[in-house]
């Protein structure tokens, strides 16, 4: 066991007790609160534009993954030759978001 996770051990062991949960607000509501932030978003510049940045681009990446998969089959591509390379891919998303800091 490394030395990080003795210390995280010891540590838990001799904190302050148990963790609460965050006292629950059960006023909120969401139409409410979009009213609020929605007006918010869009009069910060930067927001709004990667808002809509990250809109249009999920667009395009689904279309191109939808454009892909309607080429393999074209082709003569198995539901099992599309399954392998949506899996690829998906296993290089999770390879760059376990890379990420």
């Amino acid at each position: 066991m490394g030395t990080r996770y003795r210390l995280h051990l010891i540590s838990s062991y001799f904190g302050s007790g148990t963790l609460a949960a965050p006292a629950r607000n059960d006023d909120r509501n969401l139409r409410r609160e979009l009213r609020e932030g929605l007006p918010w978003a869009w009069t910060h510049r930067f927001m709004r534009s990667t808002s809509l940045l990250t809109v249009w681009s999920r667009f395009v990446i689904n279309g191109l993954f939808l454009l892909l998969v309607a080429i393999v089959r074209k082709e003569g591509g198995s539901p099992t030759l599309i399954g392998i390379m949506l899996g690829i891919g998906a296993v290089g998303d999770v390879l760059g978001s376990l890379a990420a800091p």
